[in-house]
């Protein structure tokens, strides 16, 4: 919880004799005051003991009061000044909140974006080419057929769904469950790739097509 600050502005305390008009009496005169700065208003209790008599006088911003009319305003504005403090936080609080969401969310979509780029480009090269027919699915690379298939005409679609959704931190989340469920299997779809090319080449006798593939091998 916020706890606001009284910053004591002035405190001084002055003991001198003094001579009275006529000249034959000295008295002592004692006089204190303290001022208490609570949000954007000064209060004052002065403090006045002349030869042992005291008289209290009570002051905002150097204005004279009733006592009881100074301990309400002061209340006030310590109540005042704890509510706005407490805004303060909570708005800060707020605001790093927004921030931290913005940040993850930048974060989730990029490296969505990135791995469903990455996805795409692969597939295109497997159409172009259709390195399909030459898949070898094993533990090094996917597991199945339909391992692959689940991974292109489900995971894929919602990744790149999830990239034009609404945001919040639901989304984030799911941003980021489905950039691990791609990223898990992108060196295998690599691997996959690769292998497929190799074979493509090895069996392929189109002086043309062979030629598109050995690039692609380059560029794999």
């Amino acid at each position: 919880m916020a706890v606001f600050n009284r910053k004591l502005l002035i405190g001084f305390f002055v003991l001198a004799p003094m001579l009275l008009q006529g000249g034959d009496e000295i008295f002592n005169r004692v006089f204190r005051q303290r001022d208490v700065r609570v949000g954007e208003q000064i209060f004052s209790t002065q403090t006045d003991i002349v030869n042992g008599v005291k008289t209290k006088k009570w002051l905002i911003d150097g204005i004279l009061m009733e006592k009881n009319a100074f301990h309400e305003a002061l209340i006030i504005a310590e109540t005042d000044e704890v509510k706005r403090k407490i805004a303060e936080e909570e708005a800060a609080e707020q605001e790093e909140q927004e921030l931290a969401i913005v940040v993850r969310e930048a974060v989730a979509t990029k490296l969505l974006s990135a791995e469903v780029a990455l996805w795409e480009h692969e597939l295109a090269k497997i159409k172009a080419h259709g390195l399909d027919q030459f898949f070898t699915f094993s533990s090094g690379t996917i597991a199945s057929h339909e391992d692959y298939e689940r991974l292109i005409t489900v995971s894929l679609p919602a990744a790149k769904a999830l990239l034009t959704a609404a945001r919040g931190s639901e989304a984030i989340n799911e941003a980021l469950q489905a950039y691990r469920d791609l990223e898990i299997h992108t060196a295998g779809l690599k691997k996959l790739v690769r292998l497929a090319i190799k074979d493509a080449v090895n069996r392929s006798t189109d002086t043309k097509k062979l030629k598109g593939l050995l690039q692609l091998g380059g560029a794999a």
